[in-house]
């Protein structure tokens, strides 16, 4: 019968995972005995190699055999999954005065799909941000610190866009830009 050598593994929420269970005399067959995979990884049964996704941080245990006709005695596998990282993009945003606002979440992409925000306002002279929603209240640049807290599965993360407020006169209308990168967005229309 086949003899198969169990492990301790670790993984991370959102990142790609595999390993191929070692065991000797060629099996043919094998067969999750006991216990649950962590969510997002599955067993081949004729491969033997567990893969998938971890969307789950926890700690899990499992018995797998393998078979070439006689099956293997259990062998046990620990697996530590981790909290997943957040990678959160503010999209440069542009908005006419005096009475532009933005709602900040629309522009604002996140990998892990959480969307709880929170925002700090580095000048509110410059702007303001309340409820979500951003309004451009005079000439100048400030910066805006987005933060989303994480949960069971994620840690926090945090992202910083950069708001330039420009007021031209001489029959200009007025923009408010946000570039999330730290790049400088500005557009004006003539008017008469």
């Amino acid at each position: 019968a086949p003899v198969i050598t169990g492990a301790n593994l670790s993984g991370t929420v959102g990142v790609a995972f595999s390993h191929n269970v070692i065991a000797t005399n060629s099996p043919t067959n094998y067969t999750l005995a006991s216990g649950t995979l962590p969510t997002g990884l599955t067993l081949n049964s004729t491969t033997g190699v567990i893969s998938g996704t971890p969307t789950t941080a926890n700690s899990f245990s499992v018995t797998i055999t393998a078979s070439n006709g006689p099956t293997s005695a259990p062998a046990t596998f620990n697996f530590t999954i981790s909290k997943g990282t957040q990678t959160i993009t503010v999209n440069p945003i542009t908005l006419a005065l005096p009475s532009g606002t933005a709602i900040l979440s629309t522009y604002i992409t996140n990998s892990s799909g959480l969307s709880n925000y929170s925002y700090v306002n580095t000048k509110t002279e410059i702007a303001t941000e309340s409820g979500g929603t951003l309004t451009a209240v005079s000439e100048g640049t400030t910066q805006i610190t987005v933060t989303e807290p994480g949960n069971a599965n994620y840690n926090s993360a945090t992202a910083i866009g950069n708001i330039t407020v420009t007021n031209i006169s001489y029959g200009y209308n007025s923009y408010l830009s946000i570039a999330g990168s730290g790049s400088y967005t500005s557009s004006s229309t003539w008017s008469r």
